[in-house]
């Protein structure tokens, strides 16, 4: 469980900073 909850929450940092780097390149 422990496992898991600790990949699932670096999955969900990893979406949020490819989130942020695609908004980036469209204000750009």
């Amino acid at each position: 469980l422990r496992l898991s909850i600790k990949g699932w929450l670096r999955v969900r940092r990893l979406r949020v900073r490819q989130l942020r780097v695609r908004r980036l390149s469209v204000r750009s």
